[in-house]
């Protein structure tokens, strides 16, 4: 049986903020001071986003503490969380018109889920594999929605990111280091299906790719149009469109 401890602790407090920021001084040294400050902003923004909407996203999870259904659970990752503000920054830079559907792969507690409910999507979507993740995650998405007053439909699916099924309007798929090659490589596989079952313009985005960025560079429907980086967030956008 695996171990189980709470999920959705106290939220973090600016006394965890100044413990991180003691190891901030190597972070100058990689990022440079500009995005060493752009990291520091983001935690901050990431500790105030859960104090302020009475959530808690921020902690991370290994991945050995979850109950997980799937034989894939030794491919995915520890639960960590997408920066908040270099999230925001993002949406801002892409500027993507109304109406598209919103997919996040591994979406964990939900703070993207949430982040993503400030923009005009029509609808979004959250798959995650973890029972314990997906309960506090509707949890975080109810509370941020309630404070917001946000009408946008959100779902949350329970399941291996191998086994979904795309409607033919989701078009914004969100990857933040989610899970191992083996497991992304299938995940492309049901991507393309859905291309061939109704063609649409979608984008890819996927944050810190890690070693999933040589496969993607590679894949032959989808080609990077673009990418962003805030701090150490990086993202890379895929897409089928090269006029995107």
């Amino acid at each position: 049986m695996p171990r189980t401890r709470p999920l959705n602790g106290a939220p973090l407090q600016l006394s965890d903020a100044w413990r991180v920021l003691a190891r901030y001084t190597t972070s100058v040294r990689h990022n440079g001071l500009h995005g060493t400050l752009e990291n520091f902003a983001a935690l901050l923004d990431d500790i105030w986003f859960d104090w302020l909407y009475g959530i808690e996203t921020a902690r991370i999870v290994n991945l050995r503490d979850l109950n997980v259904r799937s034989d894939n659970k030794h491919l995915g990752v520890n639960y960590v969380p997408t920066r908040v503000r270099a999230f925001r920054k993002l949406m801002a830079w892409l500027n993507l018109p109304v109406g598209r559907v919103f997919v996040d792969f591994g979406c964990g507690k939900g703070r993207v889920l949430c982040a993503a409910a400030d923009y005009p999507f029509r609808r979004i979507v959250g798959v995650e594999f973890a029972t314990e993740l997906c309960n506090v995650c509707r949890s975080n998405v109810h509370t941020y929605q309630k404070r917001i007053r946000s009408r946008t439909p959100v779902s949350v699916v329970e399941a291996d990111a191998v086994d979904y099924r795309f409607t033919d309007d989701e078009d914004v798929l969100f990857f933040f280091n989610p899970f191992h090659p083996a497991v992304m490589q299938r995940v492309l596989q049901n991507i393309h299906a859905s291309l061939a079952s109704r063609q649409r313009t979608i984008l890819l985005i996927v944050s810190n790719p890690a070693n999933l960025e040589p496969m993607l560079d590679a894949d032959a429907v989808l080609s990077k149009v673009t990418e962003y980086t805030y701090g150490s967030s990086r993202f890379i956008i895929y897409s089928n469109d090269v006029f995107w």
